[in-house]
């Protein structure tokens, strides 16, 4: 065999081989394109989003706790073979003292959502980022029903899945032994979360699409699905990776009983709101091939303001 040839075939399998990692890479990043859009445009105006959204998120979690079944798993030799009703207080997060807290904030979160729908819509379309009251008016006339809606289908998604989380974990602790109640429990509750994110990543172009097109929401939704079925997986995993932190530091809650429950949930659920509108629009925009004003450099808004002022 010709020792030059050899090394010129060497050379060209080595460039094959960087070229198909490159392509993989960069394919992997086309398919993290929103996450990656999202995380820029949280680093403008997160602050005022956040702030909005964690209002309702305090009270939320009095009924409404992602906590609940980090601390029934940490602590599962307690509630091995507890009673339904005990099983369903812990790992929903539900506090029996304070849950009409958590019913205060349901009935905010659709005003929350509503200001977050107009606000991110309206700087991604002309430019303009305004929290102003005027504002907040028009969003909840034009965007609460649609809100109102999303909420009730979060809620009552919630509460199918969290029923059928605690049915199986009450079977499992009453008919095996803990080792394996334990196993299956997890293994039940991580193909929940799944599935929970499955949905979340189906449906999250549903709101833009009814406010934006006028679609009744039966319409909407079957245009959204269709929309964004090829993102689904990159869309679970990116609304994945931002609880991940939050989760952990739950886990160390739980086992050191440092008592910061409340306050890790209300954190949770802040940063799960905003970054699941902020990503929702960002998507719908690049889909439809929508111009983003607020990618511009040049603010039309403050340059029109400048020139009023000037004549």
């Amino acid at each position: 065999r010709d020792p030059e040839m050899s090394r010129g075939l060497g050379d060209v399998y080595k460039r094959q081989m960087k070229d198909k990692i490159r392509s993989k890479i960069d394919s992997e990043k086309k398919r993290m394109k929103y996450f990656r859009m999202t995380l820029q445009y949280s680093n403008k105006y997160i602050w005022y989003l956040l702030l909005l959204a964690v209002c309702p998120s305090v009270f939320t979690v009095f009924v409404f706790s992602p906590y609940g079944t980090i601390d029934y798993f940490c602590n599962f030799r307690a509630f091995y073979g507890a009673d339904f009703r005990t099983i369903y207080l812990v790992a929903s997060g539900i506090n029996p003292k304070l849950y009409y807290l958590g019913i205060v904030g349901l009935i905010v979160i659709p005003v929350c959502f509503s200001i977050l729908f107009g606000a991110v819509e309206r700087h991604m379309r002309v430019g303009e980022f305004n929290l102003g009251f005027d504002r907040i008016l028009t969003r909840l006339n034009f965007n609460f029903l649609t809100a109102l809606k999303f909420s009730m289908m979060l809620f009552v998604v919630y509460e199918i899945f969290k029923f059928l989380q605690v049915v199986m974990f009450y079977l499992l602790t009453h008919s095996l032994q803990i080792e394996w109640a334990f196993a299956l429990s997890l293994i039940w509750y991580v193909a929940l979360y799944a599935a929970e994110l499955f949905m979340l990543a189906a449906t999250i172009l549903w709101v833009p699409t009814m406010l934006q097109t006028g679609l009744s929401s039966t319409k909407a939704l079957g245009l959204a699905i269709r929309q964004g079925a090829k993102q689904i997986f990159p869309t679970m995993v990116s609304l994945m990776i931002p609880t991940l932190p939050m989760l952990i530091l739950m886990v160390v809650n739980s086992v050191l009983n440092l008592k910061l429950d409340v306050v890790l949930d209300a954190i949770l659920l802040t940063i799960s709101i905003v970054f699941y509108v902020i990503y929702m629009y960002t998507m719908f925009f690049d889909i439809n091939g929508i111009d983003r004003e607020d990618l511009k450099k040049i603010d039309i808004w403050k340059e029109n303001k400048k020139r009023r002022k000037g004549n």
